[in-house]
């Protein structure tokens, strides 16, 4: 029976295992005395390698598999994100939309044949999305006229509200 070298006793089987597997010698002697499986060295490394090698390839799939799982989390939080801001969208986008039903054609036509004193004090008195849904909707000329007619706070408020319908309605760019 050949003896070991020096290099050989100090790797562990599962070390040889490893050189073994990858194909790697440590040296000419030692890889001979380990890899030619007539030795006693030889025997126990693949023995060694031969029980360990279930266990080994079990838990590179449990690695995997919990990497796996990370990453479908990691999907399932993005997605989550994802489905949030469409909704915030969608709501935007919905209360644009009744924003702009609330004044229609004919409501507007109605507020622009008034004198400007009425129609600002009908305006004020109603909500103030309604309100500046009408005068945004009004010709400039017949807007500000109305505007100048109302409460200074309340006229601020509405255009408030149409410089931010606006500003949305242009991507968010001032």
């Amino acid at each position: 029976m050949k003896q070991p070298s020096s290099v050989s006793s100090l790797l562990s089987p599962a070390l040889w295992c490893v050189a073994l597997v990858v194909g790697f010698t440590v040296a000419p002697s030692v890889g001979t005395a380990a890899g030619d499986g007539n030795t006693e060295v030889g025997r126990a490394v693949k023995m060694y390698c031969t029980n360990v090698r279930d266990k080994a390839v079990e838990a590179r799939f449990a690695w995997q598999h919990k990497k796996l799982e990370e990453l479908g989390a990691k999907l399932k939080q993005k997605i989550a994100e994802l489905e949030a801001r469409t909704k915030a969208y969608q709501k935007w986008y919905d209360l644009r939309n009744r924003f702009a039903k609330l004044a229609t054609g004919k409501l507007v036509r109605v507020y622009s044949l008034m004198r400007p004193d009425a129609a600002a004090k009908q305006l004020e008195a109603m909500p103030e999305t309604t309100a500046a849904a009408i005068v945004f909707k009004l010709e400039t000329r017949q807007a500000s006229t109305i505007l100048n007619e109302m409460e200074t706070r309340k006229a601020a408020r509405l255009s408030m509200i149409i410089a931010d319908s606006a500003r949305k309605s242009s991507g968010g760019r001032s």
